[in-house]
């Protein structure tokens, strides 16, 4: 993966060994690694991420066969989701999957020195799941021991472990209090170590982008986030509880 530029949460590794929901598989011929895609399984969805082919493999179906056999093992639930560069979204295009958004990544400095979260992890879980209708205590049961809930009134966001890399999310703010919002991004930046890289995916069209500029971060790239299945209005106030890999 650091060979094809992308980076990885430092837990995502041990998620993919330990979690019974997270699966990973490649895909081998004659003994060499052709391409590899991760899946994470949640009750009703699904989130299809890391589908990465060598450049020397590319051209042959690896890409192809690896992505039917994630979908093959999510048959059955009611919505996939995927986040999708320019270059990969006609695949799924061809699989029934459509643009409902644009996820952008933004980026600042953590700062170090901050304590740790009080926040709520029953609220963590409500929010989410009224968010994306769904039960996703596999995920967040998991991360949430590891991290740190932050939560001032009805918002609240997870931080991630790590201590070259750390992800705010997911983020829920039902009521876009700029108040909160700014108290959660600050305690984040905080209790991240001075001079780690913190980051969220967030919604381009979200009304928390205003705010993010002023704590100091800055936007990076952004992909389609893109789904099959049924119909889900996804609310304004939310970011990816990863960077692509499982929702």
């Amino acid at each position: 993966m650091a060979a094809e530029g992308w980076r990885l949460p430092e837990w995502e590794p041990e998620l993919f060994r330990e979690q019974s929901a997270a699966k990973a598989y490649g895909l081998w011929r004659n003994g060499t690694l052709c391409g590899c895609i991760t899946l994470m399984a949640y009750p009703r969805s699904g989130w299809i991420g890391n589908l990465l082919v060598p450049p020397a493999a590319r051209g042959g179906g690896c890409g192809r066969r690896l992505f039917r056999h994630a979908l093959a093992r999510l048959e059955g639930r009611a919505r996939i989701w995927l986040t999708a560069s320019a270059a990969g979204a006609p695949l799924y295009r061809q699989y029934g999957f459509h643009p409902v958004g644009s996820i952008v990544r933004w980026r600042c400095t953590g700062q170090g020195g901050g304590n740790g979260g009080a926040g709520s992890f029953e609220a963590l879980l409500e929010r989410d799941a009224a968010c994306w209708g769904d039960d996703r205590h596999s995920l967040l049961g998991w991360l949430a021991p590891r991290g740190s809930v932050l939560q001032r009134g009805a918002t609240v966001a997870l931080l991630q472990p790590g201590e070259r890399l750390r992800v705010l999310g997911p983020w829920y703010a039902p009521d876009l209090c700029p108040r909160e919002c700014r108290d959660v991004l600050a305690a984040a930046i905080a209790q991240s170590p001075a001079g780690a890289e913190l980051v969220l995916d967030l919604p381009a069209d979200s009304p928390l982008v205003s705010l993010l500029p002023a704590c100091g971060f800055t936007p990076g790239g952004d992909n389609a986030l893109m789904v099959r299945g049924e119909p889900l209005s996804l609310p304004p106030h939310y970011s990816l509880a990863s960077l692509g890999s499982v929702g």
